[in-house]
């Protein structure tokens, strides 16, 4: 099993998240039999894949995630000003946090999220 896999079943372990292969397949749009190959270590996805199923996760689980995987403290890094950087970006870097900003809205409405709720995050 790849570390990508058993970090995931280890975190996904945990009581606070506990999540279902029916649940992650619901909320990244892939069938459960891919869920379930990626949880249990039986297929390596692509990087885009594994991607779309690690965004797909409430963001607790992102974050306790990374940190295991990676050994890194997202809660310790100094936060980034958002004007300065989208103002000095090339017109390709804007429309690429359109995008992204575009994606993460029909997330959160796909999930039935409470959009302002989660804005204020």
């Amino acid at each position: 099993m790849s570390k990508v896999s058993q970090t995931f079943k280890l975190i996904n372990e945990r009581p606070e998240f506990q999540y279902t292969n029916a649940q992650i397949s619901k909320w990244s749009n892939l069938n459960s039999g891919e869920i379930s190959r990626f949880v249990n270590g039986t297929v390596n996805v692509s990087a885009d894949k594994f991607t779309h199923i690690i965004q797909s996760l409430p963001k607790e689980f992102r974050t306790a995630y990374l940190h295991e995987l990676f050994d890194f403290d997202y809660q310790t890094q100094k936060k980034v000003d958002l004007n300065l950087l989208i103002s000095n970006a090339s017109l390709e870097e804007m429309i690429n946090v359109i995008e992204i900003v575009a994606e993460r809205c029909k997330e959160v409405v796909r999930k039935g999220i409470d959009y302002d709720r989660q804005l204020l995050k």
